[in-house]
Parts: C-alpha cells; structure tokens; sequence
C-alpha cells in the first residue's frame, strides 16, 4: 500500500514537471504487544502476542504549496497518513499532515 501510494505522488509531481527526490525507506518501527486472552484465573498460559510493523517512506518535491495541496489531495487512503514539511528559504515555514493512521 505505502508503494503504491509513493509511486501515486511521484507521478503526478514529475507530471507537473516538478524536481522529485526518492523515494527513501525508512527502517521498519516493530511493536510486539503482548496480550492475555482468557479472562478466567486459570487461564496463565493462555496469551497471545500482536505484532504491529510501521514503513515509513520520504519523497522530496521541490515545489510551492498550491502544487503540493494538488499533488496530496488524490490520496486520502485510511490505513496511510502523510506528512508533508514545507520549508522556506528562510527557514521552517509549516508542518502538516494528511489522512489517519491506523485505525
């Protein structure tokens, strides 16, 4: 899903004939949860384990706002969330985000 997404957005941004860097993996956050599943008190070995794996990817458009608002807003999935850092000549200009994580 996160490459299809990453693909989605490389195109549409070489599609405006925007310079595009990536994309970049980043490395897999992993949380094991633990978890009991028989609520009686003799139940002790009876446990389960989830596992929950987080991809990440980093795509770099150089481009003004409006471009990134066009490219972002075809992509609205439920279990993706994008974020997008905005950075001006100056300095840090405006951080914001789009979609849900999962849930």
């Amino acid at each position: 899903m996160t490459n299809e997404v990453t693909a989605g957005i490389i195109r549409v941004a070489k599609g405006m004939h925007l310079k595009v860097l990536g994309p970049a993996r980043l490395p897999v956050k992993v949380m094991n949860i633990g978890t009991r599943l028989a609520p009686c008190p003799k139940g002790s070995n009876l446990r389960g384990k989830l596992k929950l794996q987080i991809y990440g990817t980093i795509v770099e458009v150089f481009s003004s706002m409006e471009a990134v608002d066009q490219i972002i807003s075809g992509y609205n999935e439920h279990d993706v969330e994008i974020e997008f850092l905005v950075v001006d000549v100056g300095g840090w200009c405006k951080r914001g985000g789009v979609g849900a994580s999962l849930g």
